[in-house]
């Protein structure tokens, strides 16, 4: 039998991607995925905002409000164009940095977030400083009782603080530590800690 040769590929025959770095080619895919993460975001975001029982006209314009006016502001926040005319101006404005007024607040945004900013970042840090004292000494002596009552003790408490919900455990943190504490104000943390409960 006479085996078939396989002609070499032709130069002008190999893809684009083959001919780039491999750094470059990860760089790529890494840049598509966060693109696309982020589109899908943005999206969920506008269909959250379309399906809520809260018009945002009303809410910047009150409910008692002229019809003209509220047609005028309807117009001026682009409710009249179709859905996907709405989504592409939506998305300019975030590439522009404008993420609209919100809703409940009637404040823009950006000012809503720079406002809480400073207590999510100061949960954060609070939360993986606690994280890591606990989590990391509980881990190496959960490996080293391997399979013993230790080791089953720290598994069942972490599949207990893996599956509670966080926005439920928040509120049970917020009620015990929070409200019933004479030194903490409702809506504050470490930073908002009052210091004259402090000197009493």
């Amino acid at each position: 039998m006479v085996e078939k040769m396989s002609s070499p590929p032709l130069p002008g025959h190999q893809s684009r991607r083959n001919r780039l770095p491999g750094p470059v080619r990860e760089i790529l895919k890494l840049s598509a995925s966060v693109g696309l993460t982020f589109l899908g975001l943005l999206l969920i975001t506008f269909i959250i905002g379309r399906v809520i029982p809260i018009d945002p006209v009303l809410a910047a314009v009150g409910d008692r409000a002229p019809a003209d006016v509220y047609e005028r502001v309807r117009v001026e926040l682009g409710l009249h164009l179709p859905l996907y005319q709405q989504f592409l101006l939506y998305i300019g404005k975030v590439f522009r940095g404008d993420l609209g007024v919100s809703v409940l607040t009637a404040n823009p945004v950006t000012a809503d977030i720079f406002r809480v900013f400073p207590a999510t970042l100061e949960l954060a840090t609070v939360a993986t400083f606690f994280g890591v004292i606990l989590g990391v000494p509980a881990g190496v002596f959960a490996a080293v009782h391997h399979r013993k009552w230790q080791d089953q003790i720290i598994r069942v408490v972490g599949l207990f603080g893996y599956s509670v919900p966080v926005f439920w455990l928040g509120l049970v943190d917020w009620c015990c530590f929070t409200e019933n504490s004479p030194g903490c104000r409702d809506r504050g943390g470490w930073t908002y800690f009052s210091t004259a409960s402090l000197t009493r």
